[in-house]
């Protein structure tokens, strides 16, 4: 399996131009020479900024989007003291400080931060070579090796319920002697069809994963040896830069959690994780922990494209990619 599900937004933020161009002079002192939308960001919306002297990624999102939320403080803190204090170099610059002096400003209705642009191809556009997976294994190896002060930890990996619990709710709502079809689109319609069939399958991977959560979540030498984790290493957010180098991007959800946390993406290139675990002297992988995030994954994919068709308010081209990717996945589950 290859972990590059992307919840692309295919439509552009409700920000015009002029007024996308008088924030960055206000808040960045820029003058864009171009902004370019690009459509894939993931649970939020992406913009490529190109000034005289430099290029940069505006990263829009909107708290309800998606169950990570928005940006977060701290996380920036993690951010930079793996950038500037450990000096990890692989891995994207930090936010841009604004203005008014904060690291996460307000465009119109969605909460922003400006991030140097990295140049490169994402791992889901090219096969990365045995070299690449070794560099790729090193520097995950690097970020689990690093000690950060309370201050600038991250959140702490809770073994959350949530995906179950909102697939619960969602599934509740669509076999609800209320629910109404008449007003659904084809997509709602298809994808409450699609959740229904496969409802025994999809209750019975909830329960799994409820009780192996509460299984880990009492596991106290599991908790105590947490490391920093990126959180979300898979293709989407491993570049490889024109000079041959592994960068990670996308900082906005690292975690303290077991290392199988990153190790489940990693094992998908067999070289960086091997070379990750001559490094860690980390022979095997806790069997229980690989298993809670291959269940999470599964449900979250569920979740969040199903909530996106059926409670909002997309037009056809948007819903169109959620529900292909939402089919695909539940093809997984026995969807025919």
């Amino acid at each position: 399996m290859e972990y590059a599900t992307i919840k692309h937004m295919k439509t552009q933020a409700n920000i015009d131009k002029r007024q996308l161009g008088r924030w960055l002079v206000d808040h960045y002192n820029l003058k864009p020479e171009r902004a370019r939308f690009l459509p894939y960001g993931e649970c939020g919306w992406i913009y490529n900024i190109h000034t005289a002297d430099a290029t940069y990624m505006l990263k829009l999102k909107q708290p309800h989007l998606c169950a990570s939320g928005s940006f977060d403080q701290q996380i920036i803190n993690t951010h930079m003291a793996l950038y500037y204090d450990y000096g990890i170099r692989q891995i994207s610059e930090p936010p841009v400080r604004a203005t008014t002096g904060e690291y996460i400003n307000q465009l119109g209705d969605y909460d922003a931060i400006l991030v140097p642009f990295i140049d490169g191809t994402p791992a889901y556009d090219m096969p990365l070579t045995e070299l690449l997976q070794r560099k790729l294994g090193s520097l995950i190896a690097t970020l689990h090796r690093c000690k950060l002060h309370a201050d600038e930890r991250p959140p702490v990996e809770r073994f959350s319920l949530q995906f179950a619990r909102k697939l619960g709710n969602m599934l509740s709502d669509i076999r609800g002697t209320e629910f109404d079809r008449s007003g659904l689109n084809r997509w709602q319609q298809q994808t409450a069809d699609a959740l229904k069939q496969l409802y025994p399958e999809l209750k019975k991977r909830a329960a799994q994963f409820v009780t192996l959560a509460k299984v880990l979540r009492s596991d106290q030498t599991l908790i105590d040896n947490f490391v920093l984790c990126h959180g979300d290493p898979s293709s989407g957010n491993v570049i490889v830069s024109p000079d041959n180098n592994v960068y990670l991007i996308d900082w906005d959800a690292p975690i303290m959690a077991p290392p199988e946390r990153d190790l489940f993406f990693l094992k998908q290139w067999p070289m960086a994780m091997e070379n990750y675990q001559n490094m860690m002297d980390y022979p095997e992988l806790d069997a229980r922990v690989m298993h809670y995030y291959t269940l999470e994954w599964d449900l979250q994919e569920v979740v969040e494209f199903g909530e996106r068709i059926l409670y909002g308010d997309h037009d056809e081209r948007q819903n169109e990619h959620d529900w292909t990717e939402l089919e695909a996945h539940l093809k997984e589950f026995g969807y025919l």
